[in-house]
């Protein structure tokens, strides 16, 4: 059986700020998107709102995540992005699509 450590998201990023904000734009780019779905139609508040708020580049912001060779997924709590009827809101991203952002960490090579 494979046995697994827990790492914080500080540690997954490599203790960076410029890669926490990376992600954290990422992010806020995601949950827009995914609100839009969700039939919310005035993006740049809402885009405000991430940036300030639960998606903005706090490490708080992305203590629950996982990762697996391919894939991160970051999840946020119930109201953390958005209206309760959202539930447990989630972004993920692949492995090569950070990596074309510039972001550098010993877990995504």
């Amino acid at each position: 059986m494979q046995v697994y450590n827990r790492i914080s998201f500080n540690e997954f990023i490599g203790n960076s700020k410029e890669n926490l904000d990376i992600i954290s734009k990422l992010a806020v780019e995601d949950l827009v998107s995914q609100r839009g779905n969700y039939g919310e139609t005035n993006a740049s508040a809402i885009k405000k709102e991430l940036e300030t708020g639960g998606a903005a580049p706090n490490m708080d912001n992305f203590k629950e995540f996982t990762f697996d060779d391919s894939i991160i997924t970051i999840y946020y709590s119930k109201y953390q992005v958005g209206p309760g009827v959202l539930g447990i809101v989630k972004t993920v991203f692949q492995k090569n699509y950070l990596l074309d952002q510039k972001i550098k960490s010993e877990y995504l090579k």
